[in-house]
């Protein structure tokens, strides 16, 4: 799920207005996907649904919600439903199932994008033929719950379409492709040739281990599936047909069949009046693969009670063509006796089958003779002794001395095999000697005596009849049930110990709780372990031979061996009999399977739990021969098999999901594990809006910042798919500020200002930068900087030109100026523009002679403001004092910079003024001195040229376009301190051209040079 923002969206219907019509000089968009690899097809039967593994490399990029279309051979049977949603509440819920059954990537898709579209050209149902018709074509349309980019995390796009969507192989084998496009790239691109076979088991061939008639024997099977009909492990299913006359019994122990050498984990299907057992294989078997059943004699499969040729019938239900196995023949009457108990000296059950020649009508004989050492019952009664399975009905004639027994046949026989069984209630005694002994027997009318095969008496030892261990699993803490009984070596009292060897790699804790283990229904006074050996005391007496039932709970602490066996035994002896004895085989499957979770990068790289990045993940587990099943959110229907070693991307997205895994083998399964994946890998969005733009001037102390965070949807799934609406975190120099949160549905009319922040903030004179981050939790963010400039103080300015003092003749007075840029400059009501350098000019028109004074008012963009007068002098005044004290003269009120060394002064009667201060500063002339020749040479602006020696009493001077005219002085030129000295009236009034006027009261000297446009200099 992406953010969605009315920004973004806005934005973007933009950019495609804009270039809607513009094609691309650089980018030729393609009409077909580059390549549609099919890897796995399964199964491959003709008319089976099959799962389907498939790779695209996309060319364009499909965004959300842009359709896939998967075509299917002409050939093939879709399921038979609408061709498309809102037909009724039942057939969508029908095509959401079918949907959910396609993966991209790791997760499927689903409803929020809409209900597939489906066409078939094989519609059966009458009431979708009437208003529907049939299509041209087999297909499937959907749309993509995730952006799939040609160089995004799927490259290529990985696609499953699991078995249970119900898209069936083609009737007839051959070579099919299938088809596919996308909304982006809609050219149909076909797939590689799969191939479809039509195939069946082969013939089996089947091994009787005991082939007497009518006797309990075990089978073995052996066959191959076909080239489409691969097994899979706990989920095929393999049915045998037994003949008619052989019987099954109510129920197998699974532990009795094996698969290739492993133990059924499921229970048996026995249907007795069809002779048929069904069992889920334990373990997987590829096309053409071979099939190995054993079937335990002690399962209690009864042969038929004739002798002949006989076939069992094989199929599975990938391949469910019945075939009928090579023949294996019953050759004979059963001639093992069984001899329950098999003890020495022990009274017990004789059964054995007989083989009749000929017919036996009512009362005709059988005679029966024992071994040697066999103890016969004088006395035996009719009905202790069965003629298969009818109680005879005439007491039989006993031969004690010769070991001899005639029955009398309770029923007319048929020629053929006939059980005979002597019960307990015969009394007949195992002989004292242990060792192999046979049974001879004849019929009434056969030609001779038959012999059986060998029986074994043994002495009676510590026996173990039954392990049972739940779970079965290596490594497990489980439930054992040991069952069996004792040597006849006396009673065993309460507090007599049983020790048991269990098998190496068992872990036996040394303090096991005495109420986690019982026997016989009685909690044991103590236990205690070793190693793999258990000691414990019995609660109650047992006696010789008895029998007894061990119990041990969880709650001992007990660890199964560490590795799978199919041939582990407990041995067993007690306080009375150091020899005892040991256990039938028993199963350790391997342990139960351990998935783990690999996530690359391993920890979120995001804060908060969250990855900002698109995590890849892949499971590794312990079983090789494990099935991984690997679901989004509860959606447990909806399971893919992980195939480990497939490192998978995760999309981008913005949601919170639980994945959930588990492994099961043939004997064991996992307990169920999650994690929850929070990703988001999209920024937040956000405006400031206030202050408006990068950068504000003010005056105050604080100032707002204000704007808005874009609502975005989260997608969560709790019992349903949820989105929910949120706004990321603000921080302003990295101080959290307050954000109004949205309506949790996006409901802007409750919550119509969702997303707004807002925080006054202090300022500090100058440059004040403040950095505002959206940030969601996961750590994704978007920065900007707002600039505040705090300016208090006046803007500063000055005027250039002219200068202080600088005496100006134009009617029009340039003035030019300084001040900040961006500042606003007025004279009176008049803005003068300032220049991006911070220059401004002003045309002034002077009002009067001598000083004029002009304020200009400047405002900065803080609002500060400065006031500059200046005064602007429209002619010249010079002022000369004689005083004798040094006083400084001025020329515009401005004295000489740096001072003169020497004020005027009288000398013989004459005013001396200096001739560069007031040549260069009251007249604006050039003066040049000739120190070789004392000359000085004043040039003045109107052309006029003044020449004199120093210390001469005599000048020339030349006005423009005139002779050199010699002006007399009434003294010589003086030299006083480095600047030469003349009389002030004939070098003022005849030299300048300047009137001069006296004050003698202020013994002053000013000279008046009035304003004269000729003398403008623009």
């Amino acid at each position: 799920m992406i953010k969605r923002t009315s920004t973004f969206l806005a934005i973007l219907a933009i950019i495609l207005s804009l270039f809607a019509n513009v094609p691309s000089p650089s980018y030729a968009r393609t009409e077909k996907i580059s390549n549609f690899n099919i890897w796995y097809f399964k199964p491959s039967q003709v008319s089976t649904s099959a799962t389907y593994k498939v790779l695209i490399d996309i060319n364009e990029t499909v965004g959300i919600h842009g359709w896939l279309k998967v075509t299917f051979p002409p050939e093939w049977t879709m399921p038979d439903v609408p061709p498309k949603g809102g037909y009724s509440e039942y057939w969508d819920h029908e095509l959401e199932r079918i949907l959910t059954s396609i993966y991209i990537g790791t997760s499927p898709c689903t409803k929020c994008q809409g209900l597939p579209e489906i066409k078939t050209n094989k519609r059966k149902n009458p009431e979708f033929i009437e208003k529907f018709g049939l299509d041209n074509e087999n297909s499937i349309l959907f749309r993509t719950h995730i952006q799939l980019d040609p160089n995004g995390p799927y490259d290529p796009v990985p696609i499953t379409i699991a078995d249970r969507a119900g898209f069936t192989n083609a009737p007839e084998p051959g070579y099919y492709k299938v088809g596919i496009s996308t909304e982006a790239e809609p050219d149909v691109v076909f797939s590689n040739a799969l191939k479809v076979v039509r195939s069946q088991v082969s013939p089996a061939n089947v091994t009787v281990t005991n082939p007497a008639i009518g006797e309990a024997s075990g089978y073995n099977i052996s066959f191959n599936v076909g080239e489409g009909g691969s097994i899979d492990a706990r989920e095929s299913r393999v049915t045998v047909v037994f003949p008619k006359t052989t019987k099954l019994p109510v129920t197998i122990d699974p532990s009795l069949v094996k698969v290739n050498g492993m133990p059924l984990s499921v229970d048996v299907n026995i249907h007795q009046l069809s002779s048929t057992m069904s069992f889920i294989t334990p373990v997987s078997i590829e096309n053409s693969g071979k099939v190995d059943v054993q079937i335990s004699e002690k399962a209690g499969i009864i042969n038929p009670p004739t002798r002949g040729s006989y076939q069992v019938k094989i199929y599975t239900n990938f391949e469910p063509t019945i075939v009928d196995s090579n023949p294996y023949e019953i050759k004979r009457a059963g001639q093992r006796p069984v001899v329950d108990p098999p003890y020495a000296s022990q009274i017990a059950d004789y059964k054995f089958s007989v083989e009749i020649g000929n017919k036996l009508q009512e009362n005709d004989i059988i005679e029966v003779s024992f071994p040697k050492g066999t103890t016969v019952n004088q006395f035996i009664q009719a009905d202790s002794v069965l003629v298969d399975g009818t109680p005879c009905k005439l007491k039989p004639r006993v031969v004690v001395d010769e070991l001899k027994v005639q029955l009398y046949a309770p029923k007319v026989i048929q020629p053929g095999g006939v059980m005979i069984e002597f019960t307990k209630t015969s009394k007949i005694r195992n002989p004292e000697q242990p060792g192999s002994y046979a049974i001879k027997f004849t019929s009434q009318g056969s030609d001779g005596v038959l012999t059986t095969d060998e029986y074994s008496i043994i002495i009676k030892r510590i026996t173990i009849d039954n392990v049972s261990v739940k779970p079965i699993n290596a490594k497990a803490i489980a439930t054992w049930v040991i069952e069996g009984s004792l040597a006849f070596t006396g009673d065993l009292d309460a507090g007599s110990s049983f020790t048991l060897t269990f098998p190496n790699t068992t872990v036996i804790p040394e303090n096991i709780p005495s109420d986690s283990i019982t026997i016989n229904g009685v909690q044991v006074q103590s236990a205690t372990g070793s190693g793999n050996v258990l000691t414990i005391q019995i609660p109650s007496k047992i006696k010789s031979g008895g029998a007894f039932k061990i119990v041990i709970n969880p709650t001992s602490g007990i660890v199964s061996p560490e590795v799978s066996s199919t041939d582990y035994k407990i041995t067993m002896i007690t306080s009375k009999d150091q020899q005892g004895g040991e256990s039938v085989t028993f199963f350790i499957a391997p342990p139960i399977p351990e998935t783990t979770l690999l996530i690359k990068p391993p920890q979120p790289d995001g804060k908060n739990g969250w990855f900002i990045h698109p995590p890849s993940i892949d499971f590794v587990c312990t079983s090789k021969t494990a099935t991984i099943k690997v679901w989004w959110n509860w959606k447990k229907d909806q399971y893919i098999k992980w195939e480990p070693g497939n490192w998978s991307p995760l999309a981008d997205a913005q949601r919170i999901d639980t994945l959930y895994w588990y492994a099961e083998d043939t004997y064991g399964t996992e307990e169920l594990k999650s994690y929850d994946f929070k990703i988001d890998t999209i920024a937040p969005t956000f405006n400031v809006t206030y202050p408006v733009g990068d950068t504000v001037l003010t005056r105050e102390n604080t100032y707002k910042i204000a704007g808005i965070g874009d609502s975005t949807e989260l997608a969560m799934y709790e019992d349903t798919e949820k989105l929910r609406f949120v706004v990321p975190n603000i921080l302003i120099n990295g101080k959290q500020v307050p954000i109004v949160q949205p309506d949790p549905k996006g409901d802007t009319t409750k919550v119509p200002n969702a997303g707004y922040f807002e925080s006054i903030v202090t300022l500090n004179e100058g440059k004040n930068v403040f950095t505002v981050v959206a940030e969601d939790d996961a750590g994704n963010s978007q920065t900007k900087q707002v600039t505040i400039i705090k300016d208090t103080i006046a803007p500063q300015a000055s005027i250039i030109k002219p200068g202080p003092a600088e005496p100006s003749h134009c009617n029009t007075i340039e003035i030019q100026g300084k001040t900040e840029p961006e500042a606003l400059v007025s004279v009176g009501s008049q803005i003068i523009q300032v220049e991006p350098d911070g220059m401004f000019y002003y045309d002034y028109q002077p009002k009067k002679f001598g000083a004029n004074e002009v304020s200009f008012e400047i405002v900065d963009q803080a609002g500060n403001k400065t006031t500059l007068k200046y005064t602007i002098w429209w002619g010249t005044e010079a002022r000369l004092w004689v005083t004798g004290d040094g006083k400084q003269p001025n020329i515009n009120g401005a004295e000489p910079d740096p001072p003169l060394s020497t004020a005027p002064y009288v000398s013989k009667g004459n005013t001396l003024v200096p001739l560069r201060y007031l040549a260069e500063k009251m007249m604006g002339g050039v003066v040049k001195y000739d120190a070789t020749t004392k000359l000085v040479t004043i040039t003045l602006s109107n052309g006029t040229v003044i020449k004199h020696t120093a210390e001469k009493d005599t000048f020339t001077k030349t006005e423009k376009g005139k002779k050199p005219v010699v002006i007399t002085m009434p003294i010589k030129s003086e030299n006083k301190n480095g600047s030469l000295f003349l009389p002030m009236r004939k070098f003022i009034e005849d030299g300048l051209g300047q009137k001069v006027e006296w004050n003698g009261a202020l013994k002053q000297i000013t000279v008046i040079i009035p304003p004269d446009s000729t003398k403008c200099k623009k």
